[in-house]
């Protein structure tokens, strides 16, 4: 039984990028044949035997004023143009395995839903955190900034001890309330400090 041959690249994929962009460098013009066909610069360097790099160089070519070059803004929308070729050859790939007759692909079929129809199948998650009836979330922060030292008189001690319980705050001053008697008020459980 005679193997298939795995399918190549074909060199004259693309013409659209290359008529329209007016590509003529023959290294160019190799690299983006690649790319029109894998879509990523990677596998396309890999293909085309020209390096990743020398594609990027050829993406950010600037003149001595530092802008981008008539070849350079040539080339870019050429491979923008060859990505997009790409796609829709992926696209028409995963087309055909969701319809296959004899054994459809239903993952694919819902990756095409949602690439075509996006506002019916698209994943959606909203989260709204809303106040009473829908409207806005009210918020209260109290700070309390406390100078032991000025609370020597009982009087103050006792208003501040006050305010920071009634705040629900005597965790955060453990100083403050260390021997607290609930029932004075003063904090300091024997009426000095």
């Amino acid at each position: 039984m005679a193997r298939r041959k795995k399918p190549q690249p074909n060199p004259k994929a693309g013409l659209s990028w290359r008529e329209s962009h007016g590509i003529t460098n023959p290294l160019q013009r190799a690299f983006l044949a690649a790319l029109s066909i894998v879509g990523q610069p990677t596998a396309a360097a890999k293909i085309s035997h020209v390096s990743k790099q020398t594609h990027y160089n050829w993406l950010n070519a600037i003149d001595k004023d530092g802008n981008a070059t008539a070849d350079a803004t040539r080339y870019a929308g050429a491979a923008r143009e060859a990505v997009e070729q790409a796609g829709d050859n992926l696209e028409h790939h995963v087309w055909k395995m969701a319809m296959d007759a004899k054994k459809p692909n239903l993952v694919a079929a819902i990756f095409l839903l949602k690439g075509i129809r996006p506002e019916k199948y698209r994943e959606r998650f909203v989260a709204e955190h809303t106040g009473p009836k829908g409207g806005p979330i009210e918020t209260n922060t109290n700070v309390a900034i406390v100078n032991l030292e000025e609370l020597r008189s009982p009087e103050r001690l006792q208003a501040v001890t006050a305010l920071i319980r009634s705040t629900g705050l005597e965790n955060n001053f453990p100083e403050l309330f260390k021997g607290s008697d609930s029932g004075n008020g003063n904090g300091s459980g024997n009426g000095k400090h």
